[in-house]
């Protein structure tokens, strides 16, 4: 009596943390579908208006081209840029900015000024205290974001990544990858067990399937038979 109470209590245990499996698969599953959603439309967004990502979308990583930010920004650094109030910068602010060329800029905020309609807009600088000030003035509608942070020396690598021929070969590897580990992937427990369960009900039918021939009579006795 008592080893079926506590085998009635294994068995509900077991369903209680099967049940508590399933949500926090569907949990993880839901939130993996929001989050490959928004890098998708992040992606689209992205290719459909570079210079306005950081903005809209929260932030954007660039690579450091030039020595014009040494010591504290150096060739090949990624940067991350994140939205930020125009109106809030001040001198010192790293900033990011779209340049006459088209080209994104990342730079020291100088000074704020306003351009020949009136509008306000600022100056900016390299690192070198020495050089003068940029000769551009960066209205509203061509500042990125501001810089919050870095990745030392990664760009050179994430420039190739990002390069036709990387994404081939990151898609290449990752289902490489995919299908070494599936081939060879060790079977779970409870897989073991169906095997377990499926040899020995295939041992269990050749073990019957013998009882009934040795059983069968032989010709012989089957003539024998037949002549009484």
């Amino acid at each position: 009596m008592e080893t079926k109470k506590e085998e009635v209590m294994a068995t509900e245990e077991k369903t209680k943390k099967e049940k508590v499996k399933a949500v926090f698969g569907w949990i993880g599953y839901v939130a993996s579908l929001i989050v490959l959603a928004y890098l998708i439309f992040y992606f689209v967004f992205n290719l459909v208006s570079p210079n306005l990502t950081a903005r809209y979308m929260g932030f954007k990583g660039y690579v450091i081209l030039t020595e014009s930010m040494e010591p504290e920004l150096v060739p090949n650094d990624f940067v991350f840029i994140t939205a930020y109030d125009f109106d809030d910068l001040k001198e010192g602010d790293i900033v990011a900015f779209v340049d006459p060329n088209n080209n994104v800029v990342v730079h020291y905020f100088a000074e704020w000024t306003v351009n020949e309609r009136g509008d306000a807009c600022f100056r900016t600088r390299p690192a070198d205290p020495e050089k003068p000030m940029d000769y551009w003035r960066i209205t509203k509608d061509k500042f990125v974001g501001i810089y919050s942070g870095k990745i030392p020396k990664v760009g050179g690598f994430l420039r190739v990544v990002g390069s036709p021929i990387g994404l081939i070969a990151i898609v290449v590897i990752g289902v490489s990858v995919y299908l070494i580990v599936h081939i060879f992937k060790k079977p779970t427990k409870g897989k073991q067990e169906e095997i377990a369960q499926a040899v020995a009900s295939e041992e269990n039918i050749i073990e019957a399937e013998a009882e009934v021939v040795k059983e069968e009579p032989k010709p012989e006795e089957k003539k024998k038979e037949s002549k009484e």
